[in-house]
């Protein structure tokens, strides 16, 4: 199917006005931790590959405030995050940043508690406005994973979510402040945590989590972010195209939703290295708890020795093994192909997590590969 970027140029013209030229960059701030070649600064940042940068993550509390994650990282005190982002505005004033709020390490119970209660709630939203102002961000992401799932969850997530989205849409609306959610793709979550058309209607965009559809830790080897789906693949949701049409099935409008693109891999150990494709079995996670960033994939790839690459035709998307070593991930083809994917759909832009995975040094050719592939089609 790599000649499907080629055929699909000439209606790429046509939906290029609904593609909205948005590339959302999630940045996580823990990357300015790192050691070695995968250490970020933010002054890594292109401002220019970007139109919206959300940092990740504040944190909520259960007295309905945000409050700063890590002090170290963010916090003039320590490493300065929040406003050494948002001066790369100074060098493009386009650029949007934001903040999230949440994470998949956050948990459910205390948004639920939160979200559920009329005066934490209210609570929210005046602390949620002053900290984007206070910071100097643009907007505010919402990333609760998940309403009416997990731990402490309720079954009433479902509606105090998308209450909570109101009442911060109609307190942004005057101050001119961008409002975002992260969400999952598979119906599952549609069902038990989302009315998408009262979160539609109240937010500037979705960033549409279309990874994560395999984790290391399961038994056998699964890619990351299938394009579409394999005639062998047990559960046919778990696969970008899918994912995108339950929302638009759903009610949700294509020009609200910003695909997400991880710039990683899961990863994989696999029981016998002879047998490497998708399904084979592996007995653990590979990589950093089942994740091998895309710059840490490429290099490998480049300095290491036996490396099986392959290309899955029905999924659009590579994988590969070296020994036991798995890993399915996304590489500037396949990253290439879901951004034409976005503009044929007439969506609302890509988004990526996160920006720190890409090559950012250019160890292996040009800086920031995979968000030059984003830019050159959606921008």
């Amino acid at each position: 199917m790599r000649l499907w970027i080629c055929f699909m140029a000439v209606s790429s013209i046509i939906t290029v006005a609904k593609a909205q030229g948005r590339v959302v960059c999630y940045f996580a701030s823990w990357s300015l931790t790192r050691t070695g070649d995968s250490q970020y600064r933010i002054e890594d940042i292109d401002p220019y590959l970007c139109t919206h940068v959300i940092y990740a993550f504040a944190n909520l509390a259960s007295d309905g405030t945000i409050q700063v994650s890590d002090p170290s990282t963010d916090s003039s005190s320590g490493l300065d995050g929040y406003n050494r982002l948002n001066r790369l505005k100074q060098q493009n004033p386009n650029l949007k940043t934001l903040i999230a709020v949440g994470g998949g390490s956050a948990g459910s119970a205390i948004f639920s508690q939160v979200f559920n209660n009329v005066a934490l709630r209210a609570a929210f939203v005046d602390s949620a406005t002053n900290f984007v102002q206070q910071n100097g961000f643009n907007g505010l992401d919402v990333d609760w994973e998940f309403p009416g799932d997990g731990t402490g969850s309720q079954t009433s997530d479902k509606v105090a979510f998308a209450d909570t989205l109101v009442a911060l849409r109609n307190r942004f609306n005057p101050l001119g402040l961008i409002l975002t959610v992260a969400c999952p793709s598979p119906s599952y979550y549609i069902r038990v945590s989302y009315d998408i058309t009262r979160i539609a209607q109240n937010v500037d965009f979705i960033n549409l989590m279309t990874y994560d559809f395999h984790n290391g830790y399961q038994s056998t080897t699964g890619l990351n972010a299938p394009l579409y789906v394999r005639q062998t693949d047990p559960d046919k949701e778990l696969n970008v195209y899918a994912g995108v049409e339950n929302w638009l099935n759903n009610g949700a409008p294509a020009e609200k939703i910003v695909l997400g693109m991880g710039f990683y891999g899961t990863a994989f150990i696999l029981t016998d290295s002879s047998n490497n494709g998708v399904g084979a079995p592996a007995s653990g996670a590979g990589g950093s708890g089942g994740t091998l960033m895309y710059n840490q994939i490429c290099q490998s790839q480049m300095v290491d020795d036996g490396w099986n690459i392959n290309w899955d035709e029905e999924a659009d998307v590579p994988f590969g093994n070296r020994g036991t070593l798995w890993v399915g991930y996304d590489d500037p083809d396949s990253i290439a192909e879901k951004a034409q994917y976005a503009l044929d759909k007439g969506l609302g832009g890509a988004m990526v997590w996160s920006i720190d995975m890409d090559d950012f040094r250019g160890n292996c050719g040009d800086k920031n590969v995979l968000l030059q592939k984003i830019k050159g089609i959606i921008g």
